[in-house]
């Protein structure tokens, strides 16, 4: 999905080529969700779908994933919270 803007869809492709490549230098890997509102104020809710991109390892995920939720995505990427006595 295209972001509106172009500038910040520019910045949104430079953004997931950089990590690909950070990702392949590195061997680390990453999970970026953007989700934006249509002007909603905050806290109020959303009246119907904004701009949203997810990106696994610095590669868009398609609309073929959208049965995948953000919790399972970022599952990986998660530190286990530590009770401490």
């Amino acid at each position: 999905m295209q972001h509106a803007d172009a500038e910040v869809n520019y910045a949104i492709t430079k953004l997931c080529e950089a990590l690909i490549r950070w990702e392949r230098a590195t061997g680390r890997q990453s999970v970026l969700i953007l989700r934006q509102n249509n002007g909603e104020s905050a806290g109020e809710r959303m009246t119907q779908p904004g701009f949203t991109l997810r990106a696994v390892n610095g590669i868009p995920m398609g609309r073929d994933n959208d049965d995948i939720s953000d919790v399972d995505l970022l599952l990986t990427m998660t530190v286990p919270s530590t009770q401490y006595p």
